[in-house]
């Protein structure tokens, strides 16, 4: 890994620290991944972390969302054991549309 990153052209800081003695060999070796990418890949890394994050938050405040109940049955394994939430997909005057997991098998599904 760390070969690959000094032969990186792109990457003249990592280079340039270590010719200027900033970074000591005994240090160098103990660098992570994240330190010895060069400086447009580290942000493009970051950048698609935050993304990742963003998207793992919309996905706990979904399952925040979720309820369970007895009242659906799963088509699958024919458990009374869901969870679900309701989301307006259609125009105004059509009834929400439930959105249904089930708690056993995973098994996803909707209710018109």
């Amino acid at each position: 890994m760390l070969c690959c990153n000094l032969k990186d052209p792109k990457n003249t800081e990592l280079r340039g620290k270590i010719k200027s003695g900033a970074i000591p060999p005994e240090v160098l070796v103990t660098l992570g991944e994240r330190d010895l990418i060069n400086p447009e890949r580290r942000k493009k890394l970051d950048e698609e972390f935050e993304i990742r994050a963003k998207d793992t938050n919309l996905k706990e405040i979904a399952n925040s969302k979720r309820q369970s109940s007895q009242l659906f049955q799963c088509p699958r394994c024919k458990v009374r054991d869901c969870s679900f939430y309701q989301m307006q997909t259609r125009s105004a005057d059509e009834p929400m549309t439930t959105f249904c997991e089930c708690n056993k098998c995973g098994q996803h599904w909707k209710k018109y």
